[in-house]
């Protein structure tokens, strides 16, 4: 219905290679998620490293209402949120409303992000 708030979401016509890069991000936001404890400060180091390349190979405008983390600690806090909240084109990726973590712990889209984008 037209008063339903994601009635009038933003629909994107986008390249396939302006998704490159948000798509390496993505994989690499995965793989730290999967990451023990230990490695995964390191992984989150190198994935935020990517979404930062991946923030700027996109449009301006898709960076719109996207929050940025700073430093490996808070992008480990992004995980834990939907990927529409940090990563560029995420509707068009078709991961919009998936967490990567939960609770501390890797969720299972982290395999399947891993399947599809790597």
């Amino acid at each position: 219905m037209v008063t339903d708030p994601g009635f009038f979401t933003p629909r994107w016509d986008v390249a396939a290679d302006e998704l490159d890069a948000p798509r390496t991000a993505l994989a690499a936001a995965a793989t730290a998620a999967l990451a023990s404890q230990h490695d995964r400060h390191a992984k989150a180091a190198d994935a935020l490293r990517l979404l930062r390349e991946a923030c700027f190979a996109v449009p301006p405008k898709a960076l719109v209402g996207l929050t940025f983390p700073i430093g490996s600690d808070a992008m480990i806090e992004s995980l834990a949120e939907p990927c529409r909240n940090w990563l560029p084109f995420a509707e068009s990726l078709g991961v919009a409303d998936v967490r990567l973590l939960l609770v501390g712990l890797a969720t299972p889209a982290c395999r399947d992000v891993l399947d599809r984008f790597s």
